[in-house]
């Protein structure tokens, strides 16, 4: 694979005083290391008996609690998995389970998905309760999942009026202190330390996808004196590095992940990595569930340099891949005064509005950005496992058609939200029983007591739907509580 960098009049351009831009001068060296990072990535091989995981979480408008179900369940079976190899390894011992390693490498998410992604990435080192159908109360606020979508977010706190008193501006129809709170509380948790470095990768990698409203101007160069045509970028990503081992030197997930923040509790000067702490951290996570108009939008901070890990895949002479690496148009970029800032803020909203499944984000995490995943039965070691609350049976309504404004209007951002929300082709994939690198959860209530097998048609909305009528009331904790519930039976 040949990553090529394409030539920019921006990166040769100087400062007011005409020095050379030393910010640009930085991206410049670093765009060479970039370029060989990804044409590096290629060559990882898979480690023998072991299959490689990316989890994508996809968008679930309110029904997170469902994804948090499966989350909690999968991390159960994992450590109940894990304890019957280390059983079974003894000289006398019964082989009761399969002794190939299973390896978690990628949790991608967008909207609650990314919230629970979050989540997940925040209690991957720490013990708690997972919750079964026969939990008491009291354990199950112990589980983060749980107690973060059933008790904490609920219908009675979003009602709220205390974020309008005083001359506060108004951001958002619902009030968002029951987000802050619960951000908060995951960002503190610490249970008991637990070891999960036998099928969670160290680093774990942790992508949330974004919808900039600020937006990354490109331009694609001309030769000659045209300016070339320019375009701004608002499907964002944030890339995160979660160590499970606090003893271990920070680094990123691998040579191609170095856009990622490390998250530590005490940020410091170790490694090559931007550090930011837990809290900070919980703010990209509100990010990514900000509901447009439902929740605040949130104003966000990074390195500008984050935004040359943007690789653009183009079809070769050949037919093979050709990647070119995007580089920001600086000159927007800069301040009053001229000066490029090491920085770039901005306000992002729901993550859902423009990628709502990161499934490619995650696929080339683990494949590299022109590498595939083996898909046949005897070779497949890699995989994505999609989780998402809403590729069941839609309600479909012939006669609902109106052209009336404001039926209109929310019918076309519940159009964008759908559209958005599924790939056919990535679809294709997880449903195909032929191919062992795609997998896919999503509840299916069955009619009446009817087998998955048997060919009924299954019922609508195993889990409570995402209708505008509806929305509000989807955080009701008896909501929330059989969403997460349904989770371990799907």
């Amino acid at each position: 694979m040949t990553v090529t960098i394409p030539p920019e009049r921006d990166l040769d351009k100087k400062d007011p005083q005409g020095k050379p831009d030393p910010v640009v001068q930085a991206y410049k060296d670093a765009l060479e290391k970039i370029r060989k990072a990804y044409e590096d990535q290629a060559k990882l091989p898979v480690p023998a008996n072991t299959y490689e995981l990316a989890l994508v979480l996809g968008g679930t408008v309110s029904a997170g609690a469902y994804t948090a179900g499966v989350l909690d369940f999968l991390l159960e079976a994992l450590e109940e998995w894990e304890k019957a190899k280390q059983l079974q390894a003894k000289p006398s011992a019964k082989k009761t389970v399969p002794t190939h390693k299973l390896m978690v490498k990628v949790v991608a998410g967008a909207s609650g998905g990314g919230v629970n992604g979050a989540i997940f990435a925040k209690v991957a080192t720490n013990g708690f309760p997972h919750v079964t159908p026969v939990s008491a109360n009291a354990v199950r606020m112990r589980n983060p999942f749980y107690n973060t979508w059933v008790s904490k977010l609920d219908v009675a706190g979003f009602t709220d009026t205390s974020d309008l008193k005083g001359n506060r501006v108004v951001e958002s129809l619902l009030c968002p202190a029951p987000i802050d709170s619960a951000a908060l509380a995951i960002a503190s948790f610490a249970g008991d330390r637990v070891d999960r470095q036998g099928y969670l990768a160290d680093p774990l990698e942790l992508i949330l996808t974004l919808t900039n409203l600020r937006g990354m101007p490109y331009t694609v160069a001309f030769s000659g004196a045209a300016k070339g045509q320019y375009f701004t970028d608002h499907a964002d990503h944030v890339r995160f590095a979660i160590g499970l081992d606090t003893a271990s030197k920070p680094k990123a997930p691998r040579e191609a992940a170095g856009d990622s923040f490390l998250v530590v509790a005490e940020p410091g000067n170790a490694g090559d990595l931007h550090q930011i702490d837990w809290e900070e951290f919980s703010l990209f996570a509100r990010a990514t569930g900000a509901f447009p108009a439902g929740f605040p939008a949130r104003k966000l901070r990074r390195p500008l340099e984050h935004y040359l890990w943007r690789p653009a895949v183009l079809p070769g002479e050949q037919g093979g891949p050709r990647v070119v690496l995007r580089t920001p148009v600086f000159d927007l970029l800069r301040d009053q005064r001229g000066v490029l800032p090491q920085d770039y803020e901005f306000v992002a909203v729901d993550g859902g509005g423009t990628d709502n499944q990161p499934v490619e984000l995650a696929r080339t995490a683990l494949a590299g950005v022109t590498g595939r995943n083996p898909r046949n039965a005897t070779e497949a070691n890699r995989g994505v496992l999609l989780v998402d609350p809403f590729a069941d049976m839609p309600t479909f309504d012939s006669t609902d058609i109106t052209t009336q404004l404001l039926s209109a209007g929310l019918q076309t951002v519940g159009s964008l939200v759908g559209q958005a929300r599924y790939s056919t082709s990535d679809l294709l994939l997880a449903l195909d029983e032929t191919v062992f690198s795609r997998f896919m959860i999503t509840p299916v209530r069955e009619d009446g007591d009817a087998p998955p097998w048997s060919g009924r048609k299954p019922l609508p909305a195993p889990v409570s739907a995402p209708s505008w009528a509806s929305w509000t009331r989807r955080f009701a904790a008896t909501t929330t509580s059989w969403d997460a519930r349904t989770a371990r039976i799907t």
